[in-house]
Formats: structure tokens, sequence, C-alpha cells
């Protein structure tokens, strides 16, 4: 049996049980850089337990797996945050 990428991609992003849509411009701004820093060091390996996917010039949706951080980062970053989807 054979699979495609979407249903590969679908598969993968099944895996993560938060979206947070975050307003953080661009990749080197301070924002980015400490949503980033902050990500790595509480929600454990990027691409296994979250990863940063651009939506736009200034827009990123981060997915996160069901972890106690993720109210610790509501709380944080609640400036940022423009939606999130459980």
């Amino acid at each position: 049996m054979t699979t495609t990428f979407a249903t590969e991609t679908a598969s993968y992003l099944s895996k993560f049980d938060h979206q947070i849509i975050l307003m953080l411009g661009q990749s080197y701004t301070s924002n980015f850089k400490e949503v980033t820093q902050w990500c790595n060091e509480h929600f454990g390996v990027k691409f296994r337990d979250w990863f940063m996917l651009s939506s736009g010039k200034k827009e990123y949706i981060l997915y996160v797996k069901d972890t106690r951080w993720v109210t610790m980062f509501h709380l944080k970053f609640t400036h940022l945050i423009l939606h999130s989807i459980k």
C-alpha cells in the first residue's frame, strides 16, 4: 500500500492537539526568538512535540501536543495570541 504526501501530512498533524495562531513578526524579531526559545525549553523536542509553521508575513501557527505547558504558554504570551484551537 502506498501513501501519499497529503496522507502522511494529515497523519502527522493529527498528532498535535493544540493549534495556536500567533502574531510574531519576522523570524529575526525578538518576539519570534523569545517564543521559539520558550518552546524549546518547555514543550519538548521540536517536530516531535511541537513545531511552528508560517501562515503569512507575520503570523505563525504553533502546533503542540497536549502538555501541561500549553496553559502557561497562553498566560505568558497572551499579547501575541490571535486564536487558539484545541
